[in-house]
């Protein structure tokens, strides 16, 4: 079966540079055009479920995605998963980066160091988000069994964002040999072919904004990339 991986549009923290976390912020309005375009971007993809995190801008996201199926004729169910939640970034939520290098300078260097190794200050630990993401993947997998949905040609799609989908992403490819580096960003699309019989997954495209134009993109400086925290 496939996994579709999206990002949540743009919101204002993410142009502020602000760490959101579990901060529940909405998006705005490039944002909802942003979702707009990629849940055009999946038209032709027969999708047999959509899950998506409980914070607003994940599930504002997700809900473009069903109303275009269902104006398109498609009966699709949308499930609120609370284990797709962002990434909790403890005391540095609601702070732009410079303010955390700032504030907690030993533990920002070693985060942008490995960001999978260190937790944000009162944050959460990576073994709770590796599990938490095992968690979501088997609970999505187990629904998708239970009503024959889980076959070699079905397709499921996953609304949620930059931090917890990077455990998910690797969940999903954890027997494979090669590690790569995982960046998803605002509105993208991400593939994967997953066996859940086996647990073997394989990454079909990873990042896919072609569905944006330039101007559609949230700005984003290289070297930040994936120690947002959005």
């Amino acid at each position: 079966m496939f996994f579709y991986l999206l990002r949540h549009g743009q919101t204002d923290w993410n142009i502020q540079k602000k760490v959101q976390g579990r901060t529940d912020i909405p998006l705005n309005g490039a944002g909802i055009r942003q979702a707009e375009k990629m849940a055009e971007a999946m038209d032709g993809i027969p999708l047999c479920g959509i899950w998506a995190s409980t914070l607003v801008r994940a599930a504002e996201t997700a809900e473009i995605l069903q109303k275009r199926r269902e104006k398109r004729g498609e009966e699709i169910r949308l499930v609120l998963l609370p284990e797709l939640k962002e990434v909790a970034f403890g005391d540095w939520e609601g702070k732009t980066l410079k303010e955390v290098e700032k504030l907690f300078p030993e533990d920002y260097h070693r985060w942008t160091e490995n960001p999978a190794f260190q937790t944000p200050t009162g944050g959460e630990k990576r073994e709770e988000l590796t599990k938490r993401a095992a968690d979501a993947v088997e609970k999505m997998v187990k629904s998708l069994k239970d009503s024959g949905k889980a076959g070699k040609k079905d397709a499921a799609a996953i609304v949620a964002h930059g931090g917890i989908l990077v455990y998910v992403i690797a969940y999903l490819l954890r027997k494979e040999t090669e590690r790569r580096e995982i960046i998803v960003e605002n509105a993208s699309i991400t593939k994967v072919e997953y066996d859940p019989e086996t647990g073997t997954g394989r990454l079909v495209f990873m990042n896919d904004i072609s569905h944006l134009s330039q101007d559609e993109r949230t700005p984003w400086k290289a070297d930040l990339r994936k120690k947002e925290g959005e």
